[in-house]
């Protein structure tokens, strides 16, 4: 199955948000898997620990020949968002949001 066809119907729910350090989420839609997205501060940046829980092997076999590809478009459309987020400026203040906070950023590994 071609990632595209994959990625034109998803649905997941949240079942956990702990601020700030972690979100759980599970895909509902088929294949069925569960996400635990973990944030930690690293040197003035945040380290994204993404880890999937599998129902059996079959669906990790299934899953693991265009999960990597899927990860890093994810991946690449969340630094997108969070560049695009540090260049907003606040219209009440005038300041802008990245000087305020700090760049947003992750670390890739």
């Amino acid at each position: 199955m071609a990632l595209t066809e994959l990625t034109t119907r998803i649905t997941a729910f949240l079942s956990k948000i702990a601020k700030p350090e972690r979100v759980v989420f599970d895909h509902v839609s088929g294949p069925h898997f569960q996400v635990t997205v973990t944030f930690e501060e690293q040197d003035g940046r945040t380290k994204i620990i993404f880890r999937q829980l599998f129902e059996t092997v079959e669906v990790y076999n299934q899953i693991k020949k265009f999960a990597v590809e899927g990860n890093e478009q994810n991946f690449d459309r969340l630094e997108a968002l969070l560049q695009s987020a540090a260049r907003v400026e606040d219209s009440s203040s005038g300041k802008n949001l990245s000087k305020m906070s700090g760049a947003p950023s992750f670390v890739r590994q």
